[in-house]
C-alpha cells in the first residue's frame, strides 16, 4: 500500500509484483523473524530463504489537508478493495506503507494517520506478516522542504516519527526511515553544496542521536538522490556508528540509466543495468557492510 501526497483518493490495480525473501511475523518479541531481503541486503546472521513474490496495493490518504482531515470513509477507500487477509491470498510475504508524516503536524490531522496504522497493525498481527512502515517528513506549515532551514528541522521530525512508531499499539516490525540529515546542507562532504545546516561533526552526532529514538529495527531509504550521495551518506552513518539495520532503496542504484532508455532504448539500458547498474549495487552492498544485523535487535528485545 502505498499513500501518495495527492489529497484526491482512489484505489488502485496493484502495480507488478516485487521480489523478496519468505518470512514470517515473529510471534512474541524474544522470536526471530526472517526479514524480507530488499534489492539491497539487509544484514542478518541467518541465510536467506528462498524468494517470493510479494503483492502490493495503493490508497491515497492526503498529506497535509488545508483545513480539516478527510473524511473518515476516504481513508477506508484502500480497504474496499485490499485488506491484508487479501495481501497474504494474493501472495504477499510483508506488508510496506508509505506514509507522510510529522510529528508536528495538527493533532486532528496525526490522530487520522495514527488510528489507520493501528487498523494495518492489528491486520498484520492476526495475519501473522511483518509490517514494514515507511514514512517521508514534510513541513507542516508548507515551507520548501529542499532548503537549509528545513535540512536543521529534519533530525527533530525523524526522530518523532521513529519514537512515535515504535510504540507496540501500532504493531510495526521493521521502521524504514529518512537519514536524519540532509548531504547537501553537511559542511566538509563531497556532497555539499555551500549553503550549512550541519558541521560533519553535528551531522555524525545527529545520525547516533536520532538513531537512538528507537529499539526496533530500523533501514534506512535513499530518497532518490545519486549513487554517489547515498554511497556517501551510508559512509557517514557507518562512520557516527549508528546501529541501522541496512537499506531498502531503488533509485539510487537505477535511476541514471533512465535517459540511457529514453535516448538510446532498451538495450542499451540493459547493458547500462548490466555494467553502471550492477557497479551501483556492489557499492551499496559494500557500504552496508558496517550496517548491524536485525536479528540483535529482535533478540534483544
Amino acid at each position: 500500500m502505498a499513500p501518495s501526497r495527492n489529497p484526491s483518493l482512489k484505489s488502485a490495480e496493484p502495480p507488478p509484483p516485487a521480489t523478496t525473501s519468505k518470512s514470517s511475523r515473529p510471534s512474541s518479541p524474544k522470536s526471530s523473524p526472517t526479514t524480507p531481503r530488499p534489492s539491497s541486503s539487509i544484514p542478518s546472521t541467518a541465510s536467506p530463504p528462498p524468494s517470493t513474490a510479494t503483492a502490493k496495493a495503493s490508497c491515497s490518504p492526503t498529506r497535509r489537508p488545508a483545513t480539516t482531515p478527510p473524511p473518515p470513509a476516504a481513508f477506508l477507500t484502500c480497504s474496499n478493495v485490499w485488506s491484508v487477509r487479501r495481501l497474504v491470498e494474493a501472495g504477499a510475504d510483508c506488508i510496506k506503507i508509505l506514509l507522510y508524516y510529522t510529528p508536528f503536524d495538527k493533532p486532528e490531522i496525526n490522530e487520522f494517520k495514527h488510528a489507520w496504522i493501528e487498523r494495518i497493525g492489528d491486520e498484520c498481527r492476526a495475519h501473522d506478516i511483518p509490517f514494514f512502515l515507511e514514512f517521508i517528513g514534510y513541513d507542516e506549515a508548507g515551507a520548501d522542504e529542499k532548503t537549509a532551514a528545513y535540512a536543521r528541522k529534519k533530525p527533530s521530525i525523524v526522530a518523532g516519527i521513529m519514537q512515535e512508531f515504535s510504540k507496540d499499539r501500532y504493531g510495526v516490525d521493521v521502521l524504514k526511515v529518512e537519514v536524519p540529515i540532509v548531504m547537501e546542507f553537511v559542511e566538509g562532504t563531497r556532497a555539499y553544496k555551500g549553503a550549512s545546516a550541519y558541521t560533519r561533526a553535528e551531522a555524525l552526532s545527529l545520525f547516533r542521536s536520532v538513531g537512538e529514538s528507537t529499539e526496533k529495527p530500523f533501514i534506512y531509504l535513499s530518497a532518490g538522490v545519486s549513487n554517489p550521495v547515498f554511497i556517501e551518506t551510508l559512509e557517514l552513518a557507518a562512520e557516527s556508528g549508528v546501529a541501522f539495520n541496512g537499506v531498502l532503496c531503488g533509485r539510487a542504484t537505477w535511476k541514471d540509466g533512465i535517459a540511457i532508455y529514453a535516448k538510446n532504448g532498451p538495450e542499451a539500458f540493459r547493458q547500462w543495468l548490466e555494467t553502471t547498474g550492477v557497479e551501483n549495487i556492489q557499492n551499496v552492498n559494500k557500504a552496508l557492510e558496517a550496517a548491524t544485523p536485525w536479528t540483535s535487535k529482535i533478540e534483544a528485545n
